[in-house]
C-alpha cells in the first residue's frame, strides 16, 4: 500500500470542499423520513466543512500574528503543522461525516487551548516558552506519527493472528481497560500497536505535559487504529452490506434492526457481533457503506474509552446507511492534480 499522501492547507482546503459536495450528493440519494430530517443531514456535513476551514482560517491568523516573532514564531509554526495533520488525519481516515463532525471538536478543543497558550505567554519566561515549545513538537509529531500508523500493512499477519485465534476486541485490550485513567488507556494502546508491529507513537513513553484536551484527540486516535489492527482481517461480506442497505433505504432503520439483520447475513461467522457490526458499520463502513445517525460519536467515545467492554442499547436509534467518500483516493488525486499543473 502507498504511503500516505500528506497535503498542504489549500490542498487540504480542496479535499474538504470534495468530500462535502460528495457527502451531498449522498445523502440527497437516502430516502428521510421528512424534509426536516434530509436538512439536518445536510447541515451536518456542512458542519463538518466549516470545521476544517475555521481551523484552517484560525492556522493563518495564528502564521501573521506570530509569524516574524523570533521567540514564538517557532511555537506558531509547529502549532499549524499540528492542526494541518489532525485535519488531514480527519479528512482521509474518519470517512463517516458525522463521526469527523465528532472528531474535529476534538481537534478544535485542543487547538484553541494550545493557541490560547501562546497568546497568554509572557515572551520573556524563559520556562514556560521552552516548555510550551516543548509541547508543540510533541503534538506535532504525535499527530504525524498516527497519520504514518493509519492503514499500515505491517500489522497485517498479527491481524490474522487475532483471527486465527478468535479474540474479541476486548480480549485483545484488557478486561478491566474502562477502570484505568485515560493516559493508562492510551499506554495500553501504545503496547498493542507496538506488538502489532506498528511501533508506537510516544517513542519516548507518555508524557505528564499531555493536557485533557490533548489526551482525548489522542485516545481517540489510539483507537481508530487499534480497531484497525484488530479488524483487517474481518471482513463483513457483500451480502451483509446488501442487506442493510436494503433495510434502511426507505426511512432508515433502527440500529437494533441493522445489526439483527447483519448478524444474519453474516451467517454468525467468527468475531461477528453486536459489537463488531455496529463499530465496523460506523468507523470503516462495510464495504463503503457506513451506519449514520447523530448517536455515532458519543458511541465510539464510550467503546474505545472502554476497549468494549460496556453495554449499550441498539433498539432506541435510528439511523441511516450510505456510501461516504473515500477521502484517501481524493487526496491522491488532487495530490497529483497540482504535480501535474505544476
Amino acid at each position: 500500500m502507498a504511503g500516505c499522501i500528506s497535503l498542504d492547507a489549500e490542498q487540504l482546503r480542496q479535499l474538504a470542499m470534495v468530500i462535502h459536495y460528495q457527502e451531498v450528493d449522498s445523502i440527497h440519494n437516502i430516502k428521510f423520513e421528512s424534509e426536516l430530517e434530509l436538512a439536518k443531514y445536510l447541515a451536518d456535513s456542512r458542519a463538518g466543512y466549516d470545521s476544517v476551514l475555521r481551523l484552517l482560517d484560525e492556522s493563518r491568523e495564528l502564521d501573521h500574528k506570530f509569524g516574524i516573532d523570533q521567540t514564538r514564531g517557532p511555537i506558531a509554526c509547529d502549532i499549524i503543522s499540528y492542526i494541518q495533520k489532525a485535519i488531514d488525519v480527519s479528512l482521509q481516515f474518519v470517512k463517516n461525516y458525522r463521526l469527523r463532525v465528532h472528531y474535529l471538536k476534538k481537534v478544535r478543543a485542543h487547538a484553541m487551548a494550545l493557541i490560547n497558550e501562546l497568546q497568554e505567554v509572557d515572551p520573556k519566561n524563559v520556562t514556560n516558552i521552552v516548555r510550551l515549545a516543548k509541547d508543540a513538537v510533541l503534538y506535532r509529531n504525535v499527530m504525524l506519527e498516527y497519520r504514518r500508523k493509519h492503514q499500515n500493512p505491517v500489522s497485517r499477519n498479527f491481524s490474522k493472528w487475532i483471527k486465527e485465534k478468535g479474540l474479541k476486541f476486548q480480549e485483545l485490550v484488557e478486561r478491566r481497560f474502562q477502570d484505568l485513567e485515560d493516559v493508562q488507556k492510551l499506554q495500553v494502546y501504545e503496547e498493542i500497536m507496538e506488538a502489532s508491529g506498528r511501533g508506537r507513537v510516544f517513542a519516548n513513553g507518555l508524557t505528564k505535559a499531555l493536557k485533557v484536551a490533548g489526551i482525548a484527540m489522542f485516545l481517540f486516535n489510539a483507537g481508530m487504529i487499534v480497531w484497525d489492527i484488530y479488524s483487517s482481517e474481518q471482513k463483513l461480506q457483500t451480502a451483509t452490506r446488501h442487506a442493510i442497505v436494503a433495510l434502511a433505504s426507505v426511512g432508515g432503520a433502527m440500529l437494533g434492526d441493522i445489526v439483527g439483520v447483519a448478524l444474519s447475513s453474516a451467517l454468525l461467522a467468527a468475531g461477528v457481533s453486536t459489537f463488531f457490526v455496529v463499530t465496523v458499520g460506523i468507523l470503516t463502513g462495510i464495504l463503503g457503506a457506513f451506519i449514520l445517525g447523530e448517536f455515532v460519536g458519543w458511541l465510539i467515545d464510550l467503546i474505545f474509552s472502554s476497549a468494549g467492554n460496556t453495554s449499550f442499547s441498539t433498539d432506541l436509534h435510528r439511523c441511516y446507511v450510505a456510501v461516504m467518500p473515500d477521502g484517501e483516493t481524493l487526496a491522491r488525486q488532487i495530490a497529483h492534480q497540482n504535480k501535474s499543473t505544476k
